[in-house]
Order: C-alpha cells, then structure tokens, then sequence
C-alpha cells in the first residue's frame, strides 16, 4: 500500500495500518477476493470518516461489496454513488446493495462515459468527497486525474506499475489523500510485512 500524497493523509496512517493488520489476521481464513474487499474497505472506512459521500467506480465484485461493506458498517451514515458504464450493472448492484437493508442512505447510480467525462459524473464528483477505484487496473491514471479534478479523496486495488506510477505523478500537488494499492499484493501483504517486522524490532532490539 502506498500513500501518494503523504502529507495530506499523515495523521490517518498509523490508524489504517493497525487497523487493516488486525481486522484482516483475525480473518486469516478469507478467501484472496474476500481479502482484497476487506483492506481496500478499510482504507474507505477510514476516508468515510472524512466525507459521507463517497462514489465507487466500478460495479463488478469488488465494487458491489465494498458499496455493501460501507454502507452497512460505518459508523457514519455514508451515501453511495455507483459509477460503471453498464446500466444493466448499475442496476444489478443497487438491487444488491439494498436488497434486505434496514439502512435508508442514498443509493445513486451514475452512467459513466467510457471516455473523458459526461454531465452526470460532473454532478455526482461534484457530491462526493470520495473516489474509490473498483474499475479496471488501466483506468486508474483516469479516476485518479478525476479525483484530483473535483477534490476527492483518492483509493485504488491496481498493481499495474505504469499506472501506479501515473497516479503518483497526479498525486504531488493534489490538495487531497490517494492511497493506491491497497490490494491483497501489494496492499495487504506490505501491512502484514511491516506488522512483523515491528513486533520483531521491539521483541529483539
């Protein structure tokens, strides 16, 4: 996991770090999808704290869960803002993610351009305080450059390395957070190698 734009996001990290490591070892039983929805969904928790809108890009699997996680969990009441290119997606996630819920937060559902950027995204970034990047690894310079656009906290899962390094370059002058990779690996594997090195370092130095 990496914290593009530290600065901005200094006094959250030692909280995430610890959090992710505890939650994600007392369910070390997961399945690696599972794994991946549940870091990335607490780096979104810790961001819902700072905005209760929150617009998530992509509405396959990860997507459909993490809008779930959030939506039910949080301590604060988060509105949801489902962003794909597929309607019939969209929809299929907002019945997924209301279905038999006692929580009454706004579900929206934004119909993406599969290029640049329609008036229904602008509206909808316009809302949020949150983008998280559920869409595909090559998009990420894209959302990053919207989240940077409109002054959105920026999550993404990606390990594709040209475009880590992208969002990095969007990230250094961003007057908000981006955190990117925050998969399985890289992303939970970095949180659980450092949690070990530091037990070891106070254990043994």
């Amino acid at each position: 996991m990496i914290f593009a734009n530290k600065q901005r996001f200094n006094t959250g990290i030692s909280k995430i770090i610890h959090c992710s490591y505890k939650y994600n070892r007392k369910f070390d039983v997961f399945k690696q999808s599972q794994f991946i929805t549940c870091h990335f969904s607490l780096v979104a928790y810790n961001l819902s704290l700072m905005n209760h809108k929150i617009f998530i890009a992509g509405s396959g699997g990860i997507g459909n869960a993490v809008a779930v996680l959030l939506r039910e969990w949080s301590a604060n009441e988060v509105e949801v803002y489902l962003g794909d290119i597929s309607e019939d997606n969209l929809q299929k996630t907002k019945q997924f993610v209301t279905h038999l819920s006692q929580k009454t937060s706004r579900v929206e559902t934004v119909l993406m351009a599969k290029d640049g950027i329609n008036d229904e995204m602008k509206t909808a970034f316009e809302e949020c305080g949150i983008l998280l990047d559920c869409s595909p690894g090559n998009q990420a310079p894209r959302m990053a450059q919207f989240a940077k656009d409109f002054k959105m906290h920026y999550a993404n899962l990606t390990e594709y390395v040209a475009e880590t390094d992208a969002v990095i370059e969007i990230a250094k002058d961003a007057d908000t957070a981006f955190v990117v990779q925050t998969g399985l690996a890289p992303g939970f594997i970095n949180v659980l190698a450092m949690s070990l090195y530091n037990e070891f370092v106070e254990k043994y130095e």
